[in-house]
C-alpha cells in the first residue's frame, strides 16, 4: 500500500509540473486593437516643457486632433491649425492662440492669461483675470470666474481660410458677446464676473498675426449696441450654394451681430424671408448709417452671380 500511494503521489506532482509548464508557455491572446501603433501626441500635447517660450504649430501640424496644455507658466503657444478641441488646465502669465477648433475649448483653473480662439464652444471655470478675444458660434460658458475681459474676433492669420474650411465652423456665426454665467453655488452677475469689451489691439509677441482696417477674413462682430440698424440679409437655395459663393471681407466697426443658417432657427421673422424652411442665408445687422455707404452691386459681384444669391436690407427688429 505504501508504494502505490508513493506512485500515485510522485504521478499527481508529475502532471501539475507539466500544467505550470504549459501555462507558463502559453501567450496572453492579442486583439486587433493591441497591435495598432501607439499615437505620437507631442506634437498636440503642451506642459511645463512649454514654459519661458514660444511654442508653434503650423498648419496641417494638428490636422483636428484634440490638443492638451497644462502647467505652462510665462509661455506662448501658437497653433495656425485645425484642432479637435481643446482642454487648458492649471496656466498662468501665457499667451495660446488656438486656431479653429471643431469641437469645444475648455479652459479652467487659469489665470493672468491671453487667449485667441475660433471655436463652436467655449467654456471656462475657476479662472482668473483672462483676456479672450473670441469667434464662437454658441454662447461662451462661464463658471467661477473673476476678471474676465470678452472681445470681439479682429485678426487675420496665415492660412485662415483653409484652417476655417478644414474645422467647419461657421464664419458668420459668432455669439461671442452673448455671455451665459453658469454657477449654482455663487451666482455671478454679468457686471461683476465678465466685461464685455470692445475690439483690442493686438498683443506683441504674436509676430504671425495681422490685424488691418480691411480685409479680415472673419467679420469682426461687436454685438448688440443700442444704434439703430438693418438687416442685410444674403440667401441661398441651400447651403451647398452658399459653400460655393466668394462671400465678401467687411470692414471693421460695420457689424453689430452675425449669423448663418436655417433662418428658422435664427428667428428671422416669417415676414422677412419667404419658404424659409427651404433657404440658407447669411444675416448681418450694421448699422444703418452704413446701408448707404455699402457698394450693393460691388456686393453681389463678389458674392458671385452662378451661386443664385439673392439680397436686401430689412429694418431691424428689436
Amino acid at each position: 500500500m505504501g508504494c502505490l500511494f508513493s506512485k500515485h503521489k510522485k504521478s499527481k506532482a508529475k502532471r501539475s509540473d507539466s500544467s505550470s509548464s504549459t501555462s507558463s508557455v502559453k501567450k496572453t491572446k492579442q486583439y486587433s486593437w493591441d497591435k495598432k501603433p501607439k499615437a505620437d501626441t507631442s506634437s498636440y500635447t503642451f506642459t511645463s516643457a512649454s514654459s519661458n517660450k514660444t511654442t508653434t504649430r503650423d498648419y496641417k501640424s494638428i490636422s483636428g486632433n484634440a490638443v492638451s496644455i497644462s502647467n505652462v507658466k510665462n509661455g506662448t503657444i501658437m497653433i495656425s491649425d485645425h484642432i479637435g478641441g481643446a482642454i487648458v488646465d492649471d496656466c498662468s502669465e501665457s499667451k495660446l492662440f488656438l486656431g479653429a477648433s471643431s469641437e469645444s475649448v475648455f479652459i479652467r483653473d487659469c489665470k493672468d492669461m491671453i487667449i485667441y480662439s475660433i471655436c463652436t464652444q467655449f467654456r471656462i471655470r475657476d479662472c482668473h483675470n483672462l483676456k479672450i478675444i473670441l469667434h464662437c458660434e454658441s454662447r461662451p460658458a462661464i463658471e467661477s470666474c473673476t476678471n474676465i475681459k470678452l472681445h470681439p474676433w479682429n485678426v487675420n492669420f496665415k492660412k485662415i481660410e483653409d484652417v476655417m474650411q478644414d474645422s467647419s465652423v461657421k464664419r458668420f456665426t459668432n455669439s461671442w458677446h452673448n455671455v451665459h454665467i453658469f454657477d449654482e453655488n455663487t451666482p455671478l452677475t454679468l457686471d461683476a464676473a465678465v466685461e464685455v469689451c470692445s475690439q483690442t489691439e493686438l498683443e506683441d509677441g504674436l509676430g504671425s498675426l495681422e490685424q488691418t482696417e480691411k480685409n479680415l477674413y472673419l467679420p469682426v462682430v461687436n454685438g448688440k449696441i443700442s444704434k439703430a440698424s438693418s438687416l442685410l440679409i444674403i440667401h441661398f437655395d441651400n447651403k451647398d450654394e452658399r459653400n460655393k459663393a466668394h462671400l465678401p471681407f467687411f470692414d471693421k466697426d460695420c457689424i453689430f451681430r452675425s449669423w448663418e443658417g436655417k433662418p428658422t432657427l435664427n428667428n428671422i421673422p416669417a415676414s422677412v424671408l419667404k419658404d424659409a424652411e427651404t433657404l440658407y442665408t447669411i444675416c448681418l445687422e450694421i448699422d444703418s448709417e452704413m446701408v448707404d455707404k455699402l457698394d450693393l452691386e460691388h456686393l453681389k459681384y463678389a458674392v458671385g452671380e452662378a451661386s443664385d444669391a439673392q439680397m436686401f436690407f430689412s429694418s431691424i427688429w428689436h
